[in-house]
């Protein structure tokens, strides 16, 4: 079951965008959509299945499903905040049903500019439209990630102080194997993956209320000021406009 808060950014006959939140620890059961979606998760963490296979998503990672396709999703402990592009099935980029991967760059930065900035109508469909074809490109990599890339990357989301090279040797490989191989398998570096996992925890405290200080300590960064510059530089938002969206 989910409780998630909705807030519309546009609303067209073939084209909607949404901002979700939705708690940590919700669930919602198998379903499909009647248009094709493409996600783009901001912050946070989820799980995703559909037909028998499994996606670990986590933040900054934007996923494209089509019209028709079953999935259910569990969402972890911090919570998502997930934007939304659905259109209409005419719109379509891709053959493929189903897929996940790490967002770059350019996609990051289009969606910073359809939830963070004052776009003109016009401008946010050309947005929406551009990340809704980058959608369709570069696959994840095939395979599952090694077992020392799985720990890494759970003690990353548990939030856990972590020495990248005692880590490197606690687990036998090279620091620069390490960190290539992170990369490869989970899109960014994984100093940049605890970054985005701190922020995460802080967007869930500011969505329980808490104020920006103190979200800023309960997700381990080193000040207030820390905690505002990466949630603008990775979603655009300030903690207040943050939440303001997510009561509207």
């Amino acid at each position: 079951m989910t409780h998630r808060r909705v807030r519309t950014l546009l609303s067209d006959p073939d084209l909607t965008l949404r901002l979700s939140w939705y708690e940590p620890g919700e669930t919602m059961a198998a379903h499909a959509h009647g248009h094709g979606q493409v996600s783009v998760l901001m912050a946070g963490g989820f799980r995703e299945i559909s037909d028998a296979r499994t996606a670990d998503i986590a933040t900054a990672h934007i996923g494209y499903k089509a019209a028709g396709l079953d999935h259910a999703n569990h969402y972890g402990e911090t919570g998502a905040l997930i934007l939304s592009l659905n259109f209409e099935t005419g719109r379509q980029v891709t053959q493929r049903a189903w897929n996940w991967r790490h967002a770059d760059a350019d996609e990051v930065a289009l969606t910073r500019q359809i939830v963070g900035a004052a776009l003109m109508p016009g401008e946010l469909r050309n947005a929406a439209a551009d990340l809704i074809a980058a959608a369709a490109t570069c696959a994840s990599p095939s395979g599952p990630p090694p077992g020392w890339a799985l720990r890494l990357r759970d003690q990353l989301r548990a939030n856990e102080c972590i020495d990248l090279d005692r880590a490197a040797d606690g687990f036998g490989i090279h620091r620069g194997h390490l960190s290539r191989g992170f990369r490869k398998w989970f899109g960014v570096p994984p100093s940049l993956y605890g970054l985005r996992c701190r922020m995460s925890h802080a967007v869930r405290e500011l969505a329980r209320g808490e104020t920006a200080a103190q979200a800023a300590v309960t997700a381990g960064f080193s000040d207030q000021s820390h905690m505002i510059r990466i949630l603008k530089r990775e979603t655009g938002l300030t903690p207040q406009r943050l939440t303001r969206m997510l009561a509207a």
